[in-house]
């Protein structure tokens, strides 16, 4: 048995709150598909005190706090795409600082195209040239 505590409804892959039998049948089938993995993340005894803990917790699984709940269906963390309460709209800031002059940004771009020249002539003269193969052709 690994020595972390894992959540057991996370290791035999069924929501909170599954009744006595849906998790049994989490168990079974978590058991074979243990059976024939190499590099399983759990071993047989993780998947014993997984069906343990959660048939402990369902006399009541809504007052248990001892395990982390989270839900399965991750449509929920999306953001919504109309402006509204959970994605407000941007609200511009004040320019903080001069804008810069025509000048240096052209400096920035020709030292740009320099960098990028020398990387590309370095890359060039490391990387094997494809070899030509001489094909005979006397018959």
């Amino acid at each position: 048995m690994s020595e972390r505590k894992h959540n057991p409804y996370l290791i035999l892959g069924v929501p909170f709150g599954v009744t006595k039998r849906e998790a049994s049948r989490a168990f079974a089938k978590a058991s074979r598909r243990l059976r024939r993995m190499a590099d399983a993340p759990f071993e047989i005894e993780d998947l014993n005190a997984a069906l343990h803990a959660i048939e402990h917790d369902l006399e009541d699984p809504h007052e248990s706090i001892d395990h982390y709940r989270m839900p399965a269906d991750p449509s929920v963390y999306e953001i919504p795409a109309a402006v509204g309460r959970l994605n407000p709209a941007p609200q511009p800031m004040a320019r903080q600082t001069p804008p810069t002059p025509p000048g240096e940004i052209e400096a920035v771009k020709a030292r740009a195209i320099v960098e990028a020249a020398v990387r590309l002539r370095r890359t060039v003269e490391t990387s094997p040239l494809p070899t030509l193969h001489s094909f005979d052709t006397k018959g």
